[in-house]
């Protein structure tokens, strides 16, 4: 994997915000580092990156977990230890948590920190839509990247974060979420340029969403 530390720091700190955690209860003595995922690549560049970052060997498991009725397959990185995470959490300044994580400050004067950042980030919760409409008699592909949470203030800086790689998006209320939305065949562009996914699908996805106008691939069409 080519890179720097700060990319790799990056990269977990991203994929923590959006779809782990850092567990630090006093009161148990439990501190810990963990993903929980039903995507295996997912777990696997998190552990990449993750092994950069700290010394000790994460734990690699996995599990079942009944989701939606359906009992699915958990693909588990997690990393022990009261100073290992704290230092992590000084170093990269990072606080996660579905409600309360927030954009670490390295993020805005450290490049391959933001990037690593926004790249976890969207390989943990981002998602891409390619929608072909009729308008007027004319066929017209409406392409997207999302991302959804419950912290509005935190979209609220990573809209503002985007902008430092002069990615526009809207922010914007979606029944109890909130949403930040990249809208545009040149926007979407520039994000593959500039921060790009790490998780195959999702490359392919992007792909296809920014091919010309066709009915061909995996468009939906409406």
């Amino acid at each position: 994997m080519n890179g720097s530390v700060n990319f790799f720091a990056g990269y977990v700190s991203g994929v923590l915000c959006s779809d782990g955690k850092i567990v630090w209860n006093e009161k148990y003595g439990n501190y810990a580092i963990s993903l929980e995922t039903m995507t295996k690549e997912l777990a696997d560049l998190f552990l990449n990156n993750l092994t950069r970052v700290i010394e000790k060997r994460p734990r690699v498991g996995k599990h079942k977990r009944i989701v939606g009725g359906s009992i699915v397959h958990m693909n588990t990185v997690t990393v022990y230890g009261k100073k290992i995470i704290e230092n992590f959490m000084n170093r990269w300044g990072l606080r996660c948590g579905k409600r309360d994580w927030v954009v670490p400050r390295l993020c805005w004067n450290d490049k391959e920190f933001r990037r690593g950042f926004l790249r976890g980030f969207f390989d943990g919760s981002g998602s891409v839509s390619s929608v072909i409409r009729s308008s007027g008699g004319k066929r017209i592909k409406e392409r997207a990247l999302r991302i959804y949470s419950i912290n509005r203030k935190g979209l609220s800086v990573l809209k503002e974060l985007l902008l430092t790689e002069s990615i526009k998006s809207i922010l914007y209320a979606s029944g109890d979420c909130y949403v930040i939305k990249i809208g545009g065949k040149t926007r979407m562009r520039l994000f593959k340029e500039t921060v790009g996914f790490g998780l195959t699908h999702k490359k392919q996805r992007l792909e296809e969403a920014l091919l010309p106008l066709t009915l061909s691939g995996n468009e939906v069409v409406v």
